[in-house]
């Protein structure tokens, strides 16, 4: 072999060595971005895989196949708490937050307006009905220990009230104005039926 030939074989080993430190250093270099990475969220051990059991962060978001946020947990400027669950068009549709009054578990209409609201807060709890318009049709509620259902028309006045207590149960109706008109009561010893006109007056009693 020729000294030519002896230095092509040595120029050839040198770029095979040289590619192969080369994909070494880029190995390593992966390895160190990628390790801790895969490390804080899985670590082999025992029989099965051992998954970190805390992530701490201010808000986490999961998104779908196409990108598309479908949930948000985050925590906002005033330290309340909340989930929010989202549709394919991005619309939230369901949500839940804790307040420093109390918890709330939100549903939502098509155009993002609160159409149905259950809280539970320091006075007492309640479920709200709204409309499509997102206007308070609906409550029912505990007040005191006493359930009572509350319902409104569509320029949210006050129309019907049932309330249940100790003494009994009472069913009161109002007009538009929200002035009663009629008022049906049982107690422990007897019931009760009162009408009144557009002045509140009664017009009717029994007994």
């Amino acid at each position: 072999m020729t000294i030519e030939e002896r230095l092509g074989v040595l120029e050839k080993s040198v770029r095979h060595y040289r590619i192969l430190v080369i994909g070494l250093v880029l190995a390593l270099a992966a390895s160190v971005w990628a390790g801790p990475l895969l490390v804080s969220c899985v670590r082999a051990g025992g029989k099965g895989k051992d998954i970190e059991k805390t992530i701490r962060c201010q808000k986490l978001e999961v998104v779908d196949d196409h990108g598309k946020t479908r949930a948000v947990l985050e925590v906002d400027s005033d330290g309340t708490p909340s989930l929010n669950f989202y549709d394919t068009q991005e619309k939230v549709r369901a949500g839940i937050e804790v307040t420093k009054l109390g918890s709330a578990i939100f549903l939502f209409g098509d155009q993002g307006e609160k159409q149905a609201q259950l809280q539970v807060n320091k006075d007492w709890p309640a479920l709200f009905i709204s409309d499509a318009r997102g206007e308070k049709r609906a409550i029912l509620g505990l007040d005191e220990g006493n359930p009572f259902l509350t319902l409104f028309d569509a320029q949210k006045k006050e129309r019907v009230k049932i309330v249940v207590s100790g003494e009994g149960s009472a069913l009161g109706l109002l007009d538009a104005q929200e002035k009663i008109r009629a008022f049906m009561a049982v107690d422990k010893k007897t019931p009760a039926l009162e009408l009144y006109d557009g002045q509140g007056k009664i017009i009717f009693q029994k007994p």
